[in-house]
């Protein structure tokens, strides 16, 4: 099951070897370290461009009763209803800044194809400049991990997205930045699978609803360290007062029925400004 709810394709495209990598700089070192990382990732620029799918084979999840659907439905209109907090501050006229910082655990290190380490932990910066109806008008993605190389920088304009690192530009798509963290996505296509469950929290000195999706298979699947996991658990919080996501965590649920973690998203901000710095302004071509 994919929790993550794509903001762009350059997502996809890193997702194809394996990692998320991402560094913050100007257009012109981007262009001129762009062929670093093409070496890195192995790719070929030469070849066919192919529009990314996700094929979802849910045969091996165990499937939920209708009382827990009936359940899973409650729990996904409240997580509407407190979104909608976040949409009538954020989703206005104007320019939108959200930062934050992810860091993944595994036992495993995984390295690129030049066997170099692929990172573990990064920062995401996006400067979304949005319309009335709160779509994107253009915006920039910046993901770091700290190391120049690997840098990645995408920037949306004229309706498609560029990742100005990798030299791509994908098909034209609307944006329209949400503050769900995917959880709504995962409660429609994996609507007989997945159990919801609600409860409060508090993270940072902010009060918490905490919505928490399970998935269960009925046998067990093989990470790359060939450790067997036996489903997976995500929970979401988001605040009390505004709506907005305060941290994501990622769990996968081994032979004991224990949880052990496998990412955490932390939001830094979430925030209307004026303009974002001219660094930023800088990717667009007008």
């Amino acid at each position: 099951m994919k929790t993550n709810k794509k903001i762009a394709f350059l997502v996809v495209a890193i997702a194809a070897a394996a990692a998320v990598l991402f560094s913050q700089g100007s257009m012109l070192i981007a262009v001129a370290q762009a062929s670093k990382l093409k070496d890195i990732l192995n790719l070929n620029p030469n070849a066919p461009k192919a529009k990314a799918e996700v094929q979802t084979d849910l045969s091996n999840s165990k499937k939920i009763d209708k009382k827990q659907a009936d359940q899973n439905g409650e729990s996904t209109a409240k997580v509407k209803l407190l979104i909608s907090k976040a949409e009538k501050e954020y989703s206005t006229e104007g320019w939108l800044h959200i930062s934050s910082s992810t860091k993944a655990f595994s036992t495993a290190q995984q390295t690129f194809p030049d066997g170099s380490p692929i990172p573990t932990e990064w920062t995401n910066e996006n400067w979304i400049l949005l319309d009335k109806h709160g779509d994107a008008v253009k915006a920039v993605n910046v993901q770091d991990t700290g190391d120049p190389r690997l840098m990645q920088i995408s920037v949306y304009e004229n309706g498609a997205w560029t990742n100005i690192s990798l030299g791509m530009t994908n098909e034209p798509e609307k944006y329209h930045p949400t503050f769900d963290g995917g959880i709504l996505d995962t409660a429609s296509a994996y609507k007989d699978i997945v159990k919801f469950s609600t409860e409060t929290s508090v993270i940072n000195g902010q009060n918490t609803f905490v919505f928490t999706t399970e998935e269960n298979l009925n046998m067990p699947a093989s990470e790359g360290n060939n450790k067997q996991i036996y489903g997976n658990v995500v929970k979401y919080y988001f605040a009390e007062s505004s709506g907005l996501l305060v941290q994501i965590e990622s769990y996968n649920i081994n032979n004991t029925g224990a949880l052990e973690i496998s990412q955490r998203i932390l939001m830094n901000v979430t925030e209307k400004v004026t303009e974002p710095p001219a660094n930023i302004l800088d990717y667009f071509t007008k």
